[in-house]
Parts: structure tokens; sequence; C-alpha cells
């Protein structure tokens, strides 16, 4: 028999899955390889062979390509929104699978990282089936539903222990996993939540739920306890003990329990119907277990089960009362994962529960690599002093260790001990002389010593080995900035952001470059987008209030002190950032009045677009009227420049006004030709209104025009699934 490698049939399977695309489309398709770099400067490139979907990520089948092994990797779901909500939604599921660890039960998670701002988490691959799977070809043996029922209830138990107060969520037979061996794993822990974690701490709103979904608190309809259909449900453990009996019963039935044509006769069924128990008497199920299903499936908590444990005993029991069955424990594999879950919780910037994970690893490790990797969490802490003694201890007890001195290094620069640090980095590039993460530090110390051209080499060196990565680019640009290169700066910047487009320090530079050069307008929308990116930086804040005043001067204009303190203003509620004074409210009430009074207002608008997006949702009514008004006024005016049209067309679409952004981008396209952005809203309103055929052909336009836009790709694959579900329909 052919086998890639010998006994891994889970390589094979992954490089033998087929792609299933996501109707809404996905971030990368088969075939790209991904680089996450750690902090200890290891690289992971993930190859991706297989791409699925879920209900608020997209998970991609990946092939590490050092190991040769197979993983799934798990991002959020590919549609627009704000991607620091969806971070700390994903955030909580990396923390909790992490504290959750390894159990023969659970799918291992492997480690986290972000790529291009983005967060991600590798877990094992299982390439068996799911329960889901089985299920649907065919009802389940009692024996086997109850070796699954008693893995699941396992799982539970141990998720329990590790983390007090821990929900799933979300049991179901598709969040089961079966591996070739038989072991059921439980996975999918984006619903679950416990002390200390939880969706009521961010919004899941941007969740993009099916006709099974709940939308609102996450779970699936045809599997949730009738008590999380209320508006304030409460979420504990005998919600998840509801959603295992709904399980079981389907292992066995070979359906659900309750079937509704509609979402309101399903929730009716779930708060009120009796579930058919008679299916599984005639199916000579043991009674015992029948009556186990009931409790599970009772209308009130307090008449279920107790605990998942309790439960699992229950089992065993008629397990070996009608089967002769036992069922010992699975042994718990050595885990080799430590310091991959350590680093993990550094990249979530969870310090402290770092450096615990990593003691439980010391005895493997030995006292030098532990001190190393110790020494570059502390760092990532800023807690230099202590890094610093951590590794010193890992230099002494090993010099030529790539690992020791780059840690060592690192240590040196974040205490400032420039020379040192330059030569112990000069020792880990001899061992490793390729090695981007050691490169990018050499510039750096070189840098801080003022060798900017000796820098400049070893960053450009850095971008030979590695084009991949956003650091070099911001180094060289902001090397060739403080030389006055401002030409050569703002090519290196635009580089990096066709490559990292959501990165503020690069966009920061770029719009410090383009100011330097009075080139305005460009200068304006990078650092609008930075501010968007990232919490408000009073350099950043300040070039932006320079880079508009001098737009307005340099126009015969002459900015008055109330413009200025609205500009500072907007600058910090880009980031929709809350509790800043004065409120939302008062500035928009402020802005509403200079935008009625001070010429020019269409020149306001590319101004504070992004200030008042970001507010949208708490603008009260009357002056969402207002401002609506106001841009429909700047629009007839007929602005004579692209960036207005711009900027009134994205807030009449972020203010619902479709017929009107039509227009506007339509002039803009008119006037100016050809611009990605007008063919992307244009397509968006036109989506939003039904014209299907429309929509797809602006998307593809604007695709044209900018094949780095990722919404913009995802939407064609979405429009155009449409349409052709809506051709099947009608024939």
């Amino acid at each position: 028999q052919f086998r890639i490698i010998s006994g891994d049939d889970n390589l094979k399977q992954a490089i033998m899955a087929p792609e299933r695309m996501p109707i809404e489309g996905s971030r990368y398709k088969i075939g790209d390889c991904l680089h996450a770099y750690f902090i200890d400067g290891r690289l992971r490139r993930l190859k991706i062979c297989g791409v699925l979907s879920g209900g608020f990520s997209n998970v991609y089948v990946v092939i590490d390509l050092a190991e040769m092994k197979a993983y799934c990797l798990k991002e959020n779901r590919a549609t627009p929104g704000d991607e620091r909500k969806k971070n700390a939604a994903l955030e909580i599921e990396a923390k909790i699978v992490l504290a959750i660890g390894k159990h023969p039960h659970i799918v291992t998670p492997v480690s986290t990282f972000y790529i291009y701002d983005r967060l991600f988490i590798l877990t094992e691959y299982i390439s068996g089936s799911s329960l889901d799977f089985q299920v649907k070809k065919r009802s389940l043996n009692v024996a086997t539903a109850l070796k699954y029922a008693i893995h699941l209830c396992r799982a539970m138990e141990h998720a329990q222990n590790m983390l007090p107060g821990f929900v799933h969520g979300d049991i179901k037979p598709g969040n089961c996993l079966i591996t070739l061996d038989g072991r059921l794993k439980l996975t999918d822990f984006g619903q679950a939540s416990a002390v200390g974690f939880g969706k009521h701490s961010v919004d899941r709103s941007l969740s993009n739920h099916d006709d099974e979904k709940n939308s609102g608190w996450g779970g699936t309809r045809s599997y949730m306890a009738p008590e999380m259909f209320d508006s304030q449900p409460a979420r504990n453990e005998s919600s998840d003990i509801y959603a295992f009996g709904v399980t079981l019963f389907e292992m066995l039935a070979g359906r659900r329990p309750f079937l509704a044509a509609s979402k309101e006769q399903l929730i009716a069924l779930h708060r009120a119907g009796a579930p058919p128990l008679h299916m599984l008497l005639d199916r000579s199920i043991p009674t015992p277990l029948v009556d186990l299903i009931s409790s599970c499936l009772a209308k009130f908590p307090r008449n279920r089960p107790l605990s998942f444990a309790t439960m699992e005993n229950e089992l065993i029991e008629i397990a070996h009362k009608h089967f002769g069955a036992s069922f010992q424990d699975a042994a718990v594999e050595h885990c080799e994962l430590e310091v991959d879950h350590a680093l993990s919780h550094a990249v979530l910037q969870d310090y402290d529960t770092a450096i615990n994970c990593l003691g439980k690893a010391t005895h493997r490790l030995g006292k030098a690599r532990h001190s190393a990797y110790s020494a570059l969490i502390l760092n990532s802490a800023d807690r230099a002093a202590e890094a610093l003694d951590s590794s010193s201890l890992a230099v002494d007890a090993e010099s030529e260790s790539f690992l020791h001195r780059y840690a060592h290094a690192c240590a040196l620069f974040s205490s400032e001990h420039f020379e040192e640090a330059d030569l112990h980095i000069d020792h880990a590039l001899r061992l490793q002389p390729r090695h981007p993460c050691a490169l990018d530090l050499k510039g750096k110390i070189l840098m801080r010593t003022g060798r900017l051209k000796g820098a400049a080499g070893f960053f450009k060196t850095s971008l030979f080995v590695d084009g991949t990565r956003v650091e070099p680019y911001t180094e060289l640009a902001r090397i060739n900035s403080i030389l006055g290169h401002w030409y050569r700066a703002i090519r290196i910047a635009k580089k990096g952001t066709k490559i990292h487009p959501r990165d503020p320090e690069l966009l920061r530079l770029l719009g410090e470059a383009h100011l330097s050069k009075r080139q305005f307008v460009e200068s304006i929308d990078c650092l609008k987008r930075s501010l968007c990116l990232a919490p408000y930086s009073g350099s950043t804040g300040k070039l932006f209030v320079r880079a508009c005043t001098d737009l307005l001067s340099s126009m015969g204009h002459q900015p008055d002190i109330r413009l200025i303190r609205l500009l500072y203003k907007a600058a910090k509620f880009s980031y929709s950032q809350l509790g800043l004074e004065p409120t939302p409210t008062t500035f928009i009430s402020e802005l509403i009045e200079l935008l009625k009074n001070a010429p020019p207002n269409s020149m306001l608008f590319h101004f504070f677009d992004d200030a008042i997006i970001s507010l949208s949702d708490q603008i009260d009514p009357a002056h969402r009227r207002m401002m609506g008004e106001i841009l429909v006024t700047a629009f007839e005016a007929k602005p004579a420049y692209r960036h207005e049209l711009c900027a009134i067309g994205r807030l009449l679409y972020q203010f619902a006004d479709y017929d009107n952004c039509i227009r506007a981008f339509f002039l803009m396209v008119e006037k100016f030709g050809p611009y990605a952005e007008a063919h992307y809203y244009l397509a968006v309103c036109l989506e939003n209104q039904e014209d299907l055929e429309a929509a797809l052909v602006h998307y593809r336009r604007a695709l044209r025009l900018n094949r780095n836009h990722e919404f913009t790709r995802i939407a064609v694959r979405r429009v155009a699934s449409k349409i052709e579900t809506s051709v099947k329909q009608n024939q």
C-alpha cells in the first residue's frame, strides 16, 4: 500500500483532502504558504492544502514543511468587519484551548500566532471523520454510541477540571471528530466560556450565523437548551448536558429529537415539546439509557443530571450490564507542547501564564534552554532586568547555542546595552547567518548606535531571506526618512503596505514621508488608516492635524482653533475608543455645527470621515438625520476633488443612503476614471439592493484595479455563489 511517509495517514489524508471553499470565501487558497514567526525566532512554513468553514471562522488544512506533518489552522471568518473585535473573540478561544491543554478526547492545541495582524490557532489534524458524518449515514449501534458518549463526558470533565465554570456552548455531532482508531475528540471552542473567559466580554455580533444558529448567543439552535433562547440565558453546565442529550439521541435514532420547518417552531418544540423517546424504545435501546437521555432533555435545568461525571458513571454501568463492555481511561500521551503553549500565551500577552506553562517543561528542556525561553518571554513583557538575568544564565551554561545568544542579545538590546548586544548577535549570526529575526535585531542595534547605512544593509538582507516580514520594510522606511531620502522612503513603505496593508507604523511612516514632500492628500489617507488601526498615538495625531491644516493653507483657507481641536478629537475617535472626553455625542454635535458653517465643507469630510464612521452606531437619530442632510447638500454641490467625493460616498453608504451613494461613486468614476474603491462601494450598494448581477460586475472591476483587496476577492466568490444558487432554484 502506498504511503507518503510510513505510518503517517494524517499527512496522506491532508494532501489528498479536497478543497471545500466557503460560500463567503477565504483569505487564502490551496497552494499558499504562510510564514509564522515565534518570539524565539523559529519559523513555521505552513502550506495550505484544504479550506473548510465554520460558523465564525475558516479552517485550513496545512502541512508544516519542516516537519512534514499535517495540522489545522483556524482564523476568524473572512468577511468585512472590525478586525480587532474578531481577533478578541478568537483570542478568548485561544486562551481557553491552551488552558485546557492536551487530553485524549479533545483536539490538541499546538500554538497561536499573528500573521499580518490577524490571530491564528494551530491545532492537531484529525484524518478521520466527524460524528455528524457518521450519524448522517446511519444511526450508530448502541455499543458504539455508548463509547462515544463516554469519550465526550470525559472530554467535558477534563475541561471543567482545568477551567472552573467551563461551558462548551456548542456540543453537537459536527463538533465531535472521530479518529482512525475510533476515539472521539471534542473540537471548536469558539462559543465556550469559563470563569475569567467568555463571550460576554466581546461582541459576537460579527458572527455570520446560518439558519441553524442563534444569532446573539451562538450555539446551534437544534441542540440548544430551552433556557438558551431567553434574552438573558443562564450559561451553565446544564445547557451542555441538554446538548449532550440531543447528540446522544441523534446517535441512536439517526435524527434529532426536534425537527421543524421554521426556527419559531423549533424553539417552541425545545421549550414545550416532548422528545419522541418511543423511537429509541422501538429500536430496543436499553431502558436505563433512554431514561438518561430523557433526563438530559428535561425542560428545566434542575431536572437534568448533575454533571458529566455522573453521566459517565451511568453510561459505564449500562455498557457493562447490557454489553459486558468496559471502558478504561485512555492513556494521556506525553505532552511535548509546553514550549509552544508558553510562547502562545506570550503572543496573547498573558505573560505570567506563559512563565508558569514554561515551568512545566523545565525537566525536558534543561535549565539553560528554560532560561533562554524565559528571557524571551520576560523581554516581550517589558521586564528587561529579569530577562537579562535569565539570558545570562543561558549563555553561561551553553555559549554555542543560537537560541541562547539570540535571547541574550534581545535582553541586552532592551536594557540598552547596545555594544554587548552587538557582540552576542554577531555570534548568533555566525551560527545561523541567514536568520531573519537575528538580521533584524542586528539592524536595530546598528540604528541605535547611529550606523544607519550599515543597519540598512542588514534589513535588506533580511528582506532577501524572507520578503513577507513587516519589520525590515518599516525600519528601512524609517532610516530613509531620517536621512531625508523621502522618495526612497515612500517607495519602500508602499512596497511594504502591499504586503502588510494594515500595519499602523508602516502607514504612519508613509504618511510622514508624503507630508514631507507636500503630498497632503496621500499623507492624510495614510495617517487616517494608521489611526484607525492602532490606539491613539500622539505623534500620529500631530502629523494628521498638520497634514490637514497644511492642505487647507495650501488652498488659501486659514484653519481656526475650533477646527484644529476637532481634528485632534477626530484622531482619537478614529480608533473607536470609548470613554474619551468629550463624549461621541458632543463631538458629533460640534462637528455638525462646523460642517454647516465653515467652508470648504467637502474637504472637511475627507478629514473626518473615518471618525464619523467609527462612531456611527453611537450617533442619535436627530444627529443622523442632520448629518444625512449635510452629506446630500455637499454631494449636490459636486465636489471638485476625487478624495472629497470618495469621503462623501463612504459616509452616504455608512448612513444607508444607497441611492445617493451609487450616484456619488458613478460621478466619481465619470469624472476621474476607474477607481477600485468606487467600484467596490458601487458593488456593495447594489448587493444590498439585491441587484447581484450588476454587483458582481463592479466587484470584478474593483478586483482588476486592486488585486490585493481581500474583501473584494471574497465578495466575488460570495456573490457568484449567490447567483449560482439562485439560478439552480429557478430551474
